[in-house]
């Protein structure tokens, strides 16, 4: 037996659009001819009462009627034969007032009580199939008993619902033909994407489905499948392409492994033949077969390489002292190669994010590629500089043969060699990893022709983690960055709180903190005293625990770090040095805890400016002499991030402005700075971003030059527009609080913004003012509102 195939979507929606309307129109003729019954029920009551009112005291003269002395009464709007009138004697006999009716209807038994009570009453007549509607009165000569047949009504009724039911079954079959059209003509697109669905599902993915209303539901749903094709044809693409290159690097490869591989084969029969007569043409065999081998060798190691590449492109994100590496580089090549010139021109400081043994790998490719490529003589040059703020460029070239034209955009295939033109055997996969290593630090290699001969190969790569880096602002340059850049920050971020929680017994010092201290700037730790700077800090050192959440260094707890006062230097309190010794032993103490040499002490001590008080005992020492000490401690290891807490105690203008500069330095060389202090003042001359807390919560973490942003005041029509801005601004990233019912206060965004998005969500706007504010005044207003309502970029 076959299964009982679904009723298709247009027969469901027809189906239910009739039943609804049966429902509705079966209900309107129910409720039609319960209003007429009622109606006409109603009628006959009235013409009941009216009588009954009109002849309640003339029951002896209807009796005498009776005998024919006097006319029967006549019932307004009622046919003779369908009124009943009779007066009930008390000896129960009756006396017929007129002309007796066809049919009679049966009197109650209780008609005393009846008569008494008023009601009138639906009786069933003598034939069993009419229906009367009797009143009964008490008079002097009896009960007079007045009943109305209810034929005329049950009549009118019947060719009401005969009439209702004919227009009930053409309505049906007028709405069955529309409802078909209609449901059929809406389905049109649907069944078209639908067909076209199925050609996708055959393997047509060029051919995207065509939504004709592009704003109804059917419409969404076109589009929705077309962004879907269109990520599916991207993936199948992007797998033939890979498939196609990966089944090209294999032909690639088993070509050049067939050379070597052919060599040693040849070389090994020679010997097992016996060909290989004498002891110099062994030595040559073997030194053939080692060379064949030392090639299959740099070959599978090369390969193996590019694969891993393709498959992790993204690099590692550690701080790379890149001058140091290409400084190492050159001289490794002056070393290896004797009989080529080699020249360098490495910027100082120079730091990017990424993998450092990659990017020593892509360096010495280079150089080696000369090596391999030139003749002897030739003279190879190695410079590398800061390209504006976002990039470094590195720059290999030689004066050698150099390569034509044409050739300088496959320089960067695998496995390709330009013939003719180079000397050398390589394998041909050294510029291809160059350029994979390039693009998985978010940069890029070209090659380019040298003047007036030679070739120069240029590799760019961002100052910063990943793929791309953000701005880095000095203390004069803080033009606030793009949204983008601030997304790029966070990539690139080494120090992270997340969720961080501490409660001490009932106190909450610390509660759900959240945000990132990026690289490469100074970043001002701000909140009035008590808002729980110091215990974040704590936390972040692992000398307090916390609750919940986690602080993290490099995605790891300091705990956890490998060396962890060579990774951070740390200054929470200036007074634990011993008073009784000297400046310089105590420096030596923290040299030996670090495991750095005693040289090292002397360096710090001038880099803070305590070289002629370092033999002067603590005791002796001011604060902020003290606080020069602790800064020299956290700089023994040489940090790559530095937490000071409340660093300018006990400094004097001149001390402040070193401290400013010292600070300044560090961050421009790539280091994490994070200051932690109560007064504003004090960090807006160096820092560059800022985190502002209170009462433990977070209130603002971005740009400190976002906190001096001017404000928007927005007045709308009613408290629901307000409320719908509000959440639309917020889902766009821009901070809104409301002052009023009705009214808004906007940071982040200007007046023409938010008028674009009133526009977008069609809100109506009573009022749109743009105000400036001051860091001070923000910063007192930020740690005086309320603290559960975080305000600022997170």
């Amino acid at each position: 037996m076959r299964p009982r195939r679904p009723a298709t979507l247009r027969t469901r929606l027809l189906l239910g659009l009739l039943l609804v309307a049966v429902a509705v129109i079966v209900a309107f003729d129910v409720a039609t001819v319960a209003a007429l019954r009622e109606s006409q029920t109603r009628r006959i009551d009235g013409i009941l009462d009216q009588v009954a009112a009109t002849h309640e005291g003339r029951a002896t003269e209807l009796v005498h009627a009776a005998d024919g002395r006097q006319p029967p009464p006549m019932l307004p709007g009622v046919a003779p034969n369908d009124y009943y009138l009779v007066v009930a004697t008390s000896d129960r006999g009756t006396v017929r007032i007129g002309a007796p009716p066809e049919v009679s209807p049966r009197l109650p038994a209780d008609l005393g009580e009846l008569a008494r009570s008023g009601d009138i009453r639906t009786v069933p007549g003598t034939d069993g199939a009419a229906a009367f509607r009797l009143r009964a009165v008490a008079t002097e000569a009896g009960t007079l008993v007045i009943a109305v047949n209810l034929r005329s009504v049950t009549d009118a009724i019947h060719k009401l619902q005969a009439i209702l039911a004919v227009a009930t079954i053409m309505a049906m079959a007028v709405l069955a033909a529309g409802g078909l059209a209609v449901v059929r003509r809406g389905l049109r697109p649907l069944e078209a994407m639908a067909s076209q669905a199925d050609r996708i599902t055959a393997g047509d993915l060029t051919r995207p489905v065509a939504p004709q209303t592009p704003d109804t539901e059917v419409g969404r749903l076109g589009r929705a499948l077309n962004r879907m094709l269109t990520r599916i044809h991207a993936s199948v693409r992007e797998q033939q392409v890979g498939q196609e290159r990966m089944r090209r690097f294999f032909a690639d490869a088993s070509h050049e492994l067939r050379t070597p591989l052919t060599s040693l084969r040849a070389n090994a029969e020679l010997y097992e033949q016996g060909a290989l007569a004498s002891r110099p043409q062994v030595d040559e065999a073997m030194r053939r077969i080692r060379v064949s081998a030392q090639r299959m060798s740099t070959l599978v190691d090369d390969m193996l390489r590019l694969a891993r590449l393709d498959q992790e492109p993204r690099a590692r994100t550690d701080t790379v002292d890149l001058s140091a590496l290409l400084a190492d580089s050159l001289r490794d090549g002056c070393t290896t190669d004797p009989d080529r010139s080699w020249a360098g021109e490495i910027q100082p400081g120079l730091t990017v994010h990424g993998d450092q043994d990659l990017l020593r790998r892509a360096v010495d490719n280079l150089l080696a590629n000369i090596r391999t490529h030139t003749p002897t003589g030739t003279t190879g040059t190695l410079t590398a500089r800061r390209d504006g703020a976002d990039e470094v460029v590195i720059e290999v070239g030689d004066d050698g043969p150099g390569v034509p034209g044409h050739e300088l955009p496959r320089l960067f295939d695998r496995f390709h060699r330009v013939d003719g033109h180079h000397t050398g055997t390589g394998s041909g996969l050294g510029l291809a990893i160059v350029a994979e290593v390039a693009a998985g630090h978010g940069g890029g290699a070209t090659a380019v022709a040298a003047t007036p001969r030679g070739l120069r190969i240029r590799l760019t790569l961002p100052i910063g983690a990943g793929t791309s880096t953000g701005r880095r602002t000095s203390s004069d340059d803080r033009a606030r960055p793009s949204p983008s850049e601030i997304e790029r920050t966070s990539a690139m971020t080494m120090v992270a709180f997340r969720g961080l929680t501490k409660r001490f017994g009932q106190t909450t010092a610390v509660e759900d903190l959240t945000f990132d201290v990026p690289p490469g700037r100074v970043t001002g730790f701000l909140g009035p005293n008590g808002a729980g700077k110091t215990t974040t800090l704590r936390m972040l050192l692992g000398l307090v625990h916390p609750t919940d959440g986690e602080a993290l260094i490099d995605g790891r707890r300091y705990a956890d770090l490998t060396a962890p006062r060579r990774t951070v230097g740390a200054v929470l309190d200036s007074t634990g040095f011993h008073p009784g010794r000297r400046g310089r032993d105590e420096i030596r103490v923290h040299a030996a805890v670090t495991g750095v040499p005693d040289a090292r002490v002397d360096e710090v001590l001038d880099q803070v400016g305590l070289t002629a008080d370092a033999d002067r005992r603590v005791g002796g020492y001011s604060l902020g002499m003290r606080q020069r000490l602790s800064l020299a401690a956290a700089l023994l290891g040489d940090p790559r991030i530095l937490i000071l807490d409340e660093p300018a105690n006990g400094l004097d203008p001149e001390g402040m402005a070193w401290l400013r500069d010292l600070l300044r330095e560090l961050a421009d060389a790539g280091r994490t700075i994070l200051i932690s202090s109560h007064v504003l003042s004090e960090v807006a001359q160096i820092a560059d971003h800022a985190v502002i807390i209170n009462h433990g919560r977070l209130r603002f973490a971005g740009p400190l030059a976002a906190l001096g942003e001017g404000l928007v005041s927005v007045r709308t029509s009613d408290t629901d527009a307000a409320r719908r801005l509000r959440r639309t601004l917020a889902e766009r990233g821009i901070d809104a609080s409301a002052t009023g019912t009705a009214t808004l206060q906007v940071r982040g965004a200007t007046a023409e913004d938010i008028g674009r998005v009133a526009v977008d969500e069609r809100i109506v706007l009573a009022a749109l003012t743009e105000t400036s504010t001051s860091l001070e005044a923000t910063f007192l207003d930020l740690t005086r509102t309320d603290p559960t309502t975080p305000t600022g970029a997170r």
